[in-house]
Order: structure tokens, then C-alpha cells, then sequence
């Protein structure tokens, strides 16, 4: 197996030296479309969802466009990843773990020192976690603004998608899991402020249905008990107007957490 170092040399080796910043990425983007194009896809999902969450936080169009950008290309270091650890179909071990997580220093290398700090912060800081337990230890509002809004994109659109080493998620069950006290990535490793925007963003979607004004949100708060997903809000009364949970979500995450366990290990999740 090669190194990610080897791998490095190799990538930057097609690339000529002295060019703008615009036109390596270029040059890797073509590196990405031919053995990477997974990962192309994940990338121009997270960016669109990550401009959703930067308009609803007041974001003009032109910061919306920049911070697009730096996400489309916060994985490129996982050209330099090699394919058997990226595309292997079971859980990492330590060794393999400490590789994977080497993609964000390897994508600095990539696209150079030079690289606007934009997306330097975002290559390099999108797995960081709030409470301060991400590849770099930053902590709270240390961690670069780009780079949170990034991490909750990022963490959504990963766990629904298909992958080797795991099967697709709802987005009833994505949307649970990110609010719930798990060691993996629950509600503590994000921003609190972007996560509640990004929930209410994806709740107030025309796809979900939501409960009808009138429902007891005090019973529901009272049958789900600590699987509830929000119970980490205010009171029943701030469910109610701030989130509007849809019915069928909650009924099938009962049915879910109670009765099936999940397909796959949150600690080992790839990103």
C-alpha cells in the first residue's frame, strides 16, 4: 500500500510549478474526476448544503459563493488517501484511522501554503468538533466559522449517503442522530447555533410533514422520554414553534432505537 506521502509527490508531480492557486485546484479537480468522483459528488452536495445554512445565518451572496467554493474542495486530500483504506468495506483500525484523518494536513499540501485562509480554514479544520474533540482540538467559536458550517454539511450528507462500509440513512434518522448525546457525532460536536439553523432548515422542508399546530407536544416530550431528539430545547413550547417535528419521523425513530439497532458503528464512520 502506498503512503500518503508517495501519494503526494505523485499528485503534485503532474502539477507545474509557480501557478495560481485557481489553476491547481484545476489540475487536481482533474486527479479528483478520474480516481476519485465519490468524492467529487460528496463535496458539491456539502457545499450546496453548506450555502443553505450560510444564507440563514445572513451570509450576502458573495461570502455564500466564496464559502461554496473552499467546501467544494475540502476533501481533496483524500486524493492522496490510498484506496484501500478509503474504499475498504468494514471498519478502520487505529493505524488505518490515523491515516484517514491525515486527509485534511494532506489537503493543505495540495493546495498550497498560498491558498486563501478560507480554504485553508476549511480543508483543514472541517473535522473539528465543537466541544474540542476533533483532529485538531479546537474548541467553540475557535474553530473558523467556514469550517463549522462545514462540518454539520459535511456530517449530513455522509451519513445518507451510500458507502462501501455502510448502507444509506433517512434523513429522519441522520437528523436524530446529530441531535442526540452520542459520542460520535451528536449534538456536542457542532456549533449550537448553526445546528439548530440547519434542523429547522431541513424540518421546514416540503418533503417532511409536520405535526398539526394542535398537538400535545407536552405528551410527545413525555412518551419519547430520552430519545427524544430535542428534548435538549427550552420546553415543548419552543419544539413546537422553533422545529415543528414531523409525526412519522418521531414514530419510526421510536420503532428504530427501540427495536433495531443501528447498521453501523458511529466511531467508525468515514468523512
Amino acid at each position: 500500500m502506498s503512503s500518503v506521502s508517495d501519494n503526494i509527490k505523485a499528485i503534485l508531480s503532474g502539477i507545474p510549478l509557480g501557478i495560481s492557486v485557481e489553476k491547481r485546484i484545476e489540475r487536481l479537480a482533474g486527479v479528483e474526476a478520474v480516481d476519485r468522483g465519490f468524492v467529487a459528488k460528496h463535496a458539491i452536495s456539502v457545499a450546496n448544503t453548506a450555502s443553505e445554512i450560510a444564507r440563514s445565518i445572513g451570509m450576502n451572496e458573495r461570502e455564500v459563493d466564496d464559502l461554496a467554493y473552499a467546501v467544494r474542495w475540502h476533501d481533496l486530500g483524500k486524493l492522496a488517501i490510498p484506496d484501500e483504506i478509503l474504499r475498504k468495506p468494514a471498519r478502520l483500525d487505529d493505524d488505518e484511522s490515523a491515516i484517514m484523518k491525515s486527509h485534511t494536513e494532506a489537503g493543505l499540501v495540495l493546495i498550497d501554503g498560498c491558498a486563501p485562509g478560507l480554504l485553508r480554514d476549511v480543508v483543514l479544520y472541517h473535522h473539528e468538533r465543537y466541544d474540542g474533540n476533533g483532529y485538531n482540538g479546537l474548541k467553540g467559536e475557535k474553530i473558523p466559522l467556514p469550517a463549522r458550517i462545514t462540518a454539520i454539511a459535511d456530517v449530513h450528507d455522509a451519513l445518507m449517503e451510500n458507502r462501501d462500509y455502510k448502507n444509506p440513512l433517512t434523513e429522519e434518522c441522520t437528523l436524530e442522530l446529530m441531535t442526540r448525546d452520542n459520542p460520535g457525532f451528536g449534538r456536542y460536536a457542532f456549533d449550537p447555533f448553526l445546528l439548530r439553523k440547519f434542523i429547522s432548515l431541513r424540518l421546514d422542508d416540503a418533503e417532511l410533514r409536520f405535526l398539526p399546530h394542535d398537538f400535545d407536544y407536552d405528551r410527545l416530550a413525555e412518551l419519547i422520554g430520552d430519545i427524544h431528539p430535542y428534548l435538549w430545547l427550552d420546553s415543548a413550547e419552543h419544539l413546537r414553534e422553533t422545529l415543528r417535528i414531523e409525526l412519522k419521523y418521531v414514530r419510526e425513530t421510536l420503532d428504530m432505537y427501540r427495536e433495531r439497532p443501528l447498521e453501523f458503528s458511529p466511531a467508525g464512520m468515514r468523512m
